[in-house]
């Protein structure tokens, strides 16, 4: 992604003009809450089914300000054309072929699909950009990175922890994250490596017997979709070392996707927990530093 002058180069390689863009889209969570967080909010006129936080989203929703079109794959583009958007805020994968049927049918879109925390930061900024947010883009982005060193000052100084992030449980194969997706880059600012952040890819499937020939300090798992009992259960997963110390967490989806799944300014309360679960010996420490960003609070949103 490129900022060139009046132009936004997005991450398909489409070029979208600088201009006065006051009737926007979001197909995709992360671009919502960059879009709070910049104050730009006011020029949402649409939002993916997908789109829950703020909470203030589903209240403008409930009230009528706000349109819901569609799901995250599959958006509806008669009600995305009934708002008349000037601009489409969308993302790639498997949104991809979406976004190419908008842009066959006349829309501008956006996309931003950062595999890195400086992708992340360029989304912020290519967003704030477009939509006369320069300065408060500047600002957040600051505002992230000193909160980044804060915490890396601290725990760089602890015994850095090995840990297994479960992105999803097929029964006979497991996913987490790899070298190219931007949670791996969160963690380890934290000296925290995950069990596959030397795997050339954003995403590794894998079979559950491959974890033990690895170091496993801390497991992490999905609240809505694991159970403790059923991963101390695995076969062979006993002798892990998280199993025998009772490391085992399960968080609730605004958490997970804090941690993995929307690349936007709650990766702050991401890291917050990633820090909290697997370096207690530091909370004294790490609890003068506010990690706290607009619109993001501690809580179990849904």
């Amino acid at each position: 992604m490129l900022i060139k002058r009046s132009k936004v180069i997005d991450d398909s390689g489409f070029e979208i003009e600088l201009d006065s863009y006051n009737r926007v889209v979001s197909l995709a969570p992360s671009n919502t809450e960059i879009l709070f967080s910049l104050g730009a909010d006011k020029k949402l006129m649409g939002v993916s089914e997908f789109c829950n936080w703020p909470m203030e989203v589903n209240e403008r929703v409930i009230n009528g300000e706000l349109k819901v079109i569609g799901g995250f794959v599959n958006p509806d583009f008669e009600a995305i054309d009934k708002l008349k958007p000037d601009l489409i805020l969308g993302t790639l994968g498997v949104q991809r072929k979406a976004i190419e049927n908008l842009r066959s049918k006349g829309f501008k879109v956006a996309c931003f699909y950062p595999k890195s925390l400086q992708d992340i930061f360029q989304s912020i900024e290519s967003i704030g950009f477009l939509l006369d947010k320069e300065r408060e883009a500047k600002e957040l982005i600051k505002f992230i990175l000193k909160r980044f060193d804060e915490v890396s000052k601290i725990t760089k100084r602890a015994e850095i922890k090995h840990f297994y992030y479960e992105l999803a449980n097929y029964k006979e194969s497991l996913v987490t994250w790899g070298k190219e997706h931007w949670s791996k880059e969160l963690a380890n600012l934290a000296n925290l490596k995950g069990i596959y952040d030397d795997y050339p890819s954003q995403f590794v499937k894998f079979k559950p017997e491959e974890i033990l020939s690895k170091e496993v300090d801390f497991i992490i798992a999905r609240k809505k979709y694991s159970k403790i009992e059923e991963i101390v259960s695995r076969e062979g997963w006993s002798k892990l070392k998280a199993v025998k110390d009772h490391r085992i967490y399960l968080v609730d989806c605004f958490t997970n996707y804090s941690i993995a799944y929307r690349p936007s300014p709650r990766i702050l309360h991401g890291l917050k927990v990633l820090v909290n679960i697997m370096h207690k010996e530091l909370k004294d420490e790490l609890s003068s530093i506010d990690l706290r960003v607009n619109y993001v609070a501690d809580c179990e949103a849904y």
